[in-house]
Formats: structure tokens, C-alpha cells, sequence
């Protein structure tokens, strides 16, 4: 992976850090290690993020499978943002239902 690509995974990363942490989660930082050791895009979120920015191309099951491999079951997500866009998140759908739920007070 060159610096460029590097420098732009980077970026995606503390964006999403940024996100978290305006939602109140104060404690989510990057990690480091990602790359070389795998695991967790960030440490301490409520889920385990896969971050992908891109310009065009989503890889998009190659990236599914990246980030429902990061951990066992469904507590995993996948950040994605197209240049000059917006961040999208996907999520297992039994864990997208469950917060609607409780979104909805059930």
C-alpha cells in the first residue's frame, strides 16, 4: 500500500473517530495496529469498525468479509465514504432490527 493510500485510510479513521466520539463515545482511538496485526480499525467503540474510504471502486464483499472477520458474531460494522460524500454504515441485518427496536421502545 503506498503513503497516499496510507495517508487517505488515515483520514477515513479519525473521521470516524470523530464521529463516535460526538456521540458520546469519548474513549474510541485508532488503532495502529490494524493493518500489520489485523483486528479493529478503532479500539474501544461500541462495535468493531471496519473504515474504508474510496474514490470509486467498493470492493464491497471483500470489505464485508474483512470486517465480519475482525470478530466473532454480529458486533461488527463497515464505514464506508466515497469522496465527497457522506459515511455509510452496514451492519448484519438481526443487529440493524435489534435497534430499531430499541430505538422504538421495545
Amino acid at each position: 500500500m503506498g503513503a497516499t493510500s496510507r495517508n487517505k485510510g488515515a483520514r477515513g479513521e479519525l473521521e470516524v473517530q470523530a464521529l463516535y466520539r460526538s456521540a458520546g463515545f469519548l474513549d474510541v482511538h485508532r488503532n495502529f495496529a490494524s493493518g500489520a496485526a489485523g483486528g479493529a480499525d478503532l479500539t474501544n467503540a461500541p462495535d468493531v469498525p471496519e473504515v474504508k474510504r474510496t474514490k470509486a471502486n467498493v470492493r464491497f464483499w471483500e470489505w464485508i468479509s474483512q470486517a465480519s472477520g475482525a470478530t466473532p458474531g454480529d458486533r461488527w460494522s463497515l464505514w464506508i465514504r466515497r469522496d465527497h460524500g457522506t459515511w455509510l454504515v452496514t451492519l448484519p441485518a438481526a443487529r440493524y432490527l435489534d435497534l430499531l427496536k430499541k430505538e422504538a421502545g421495545q
